[in-house]
């Protein structure tokens, strides 16, 4: 089941890490009127999975494409999430603002190290 409330808390988390609500749409590329309808929660139906996987991406780790499927309900109550999925946004959101910007750079560097590890066993 939708679970509108949560998913709209969510969103307003994501959107108050951008300089406006105009940001959080370029940014994940849904349209700005479409995401305050969520966010004041005024449509009954979930977005599509390809939507939940925009808003992820660009939620500055604070929330997995996993979580928003739950909430959605896209996934069964009974499938497990990802656990280290879960434990990394539950500990995200309770990081201040300062802390959750330093998790977030040590993410992308471990990323980008990761991305030029397997580039490097490519071209080996």
């Amino acid at each position: 089941m939708f679970n509108r409330k949560r998913f709209a808390e969510i969103l307003q988390e994501i959107n108050n890490k951008y300089d406006s609500q105009r940001d959080f749409s370029k940014k994940s590329s849904i349209n700005r009127t479409y995401l305050s309808k969520y966010m004041n929660e005024k449509l009954e139906d979930p977005p599509k999975p390809q939507t939940l996987k925009k808003i992820a991406e660009s939620s500055f780790h604070l929330t997995t494409y996993s979580e928003l499927m739950y909430i959605c309900g896209y996934v069964d109550e009974t499938i497990e999430l990802d656990e280290i999925d879960i434990a990394f946004a539950s500990g995200i959101r309770g990081l201040n603002k300062e802390n959750q910007e330093i998790a977030k750079s040590i993410i992308e560097c471990l990323l980008a190290k990761q991305k030029e590890e397997e580039n490097q066993k490519h071209h080996s």
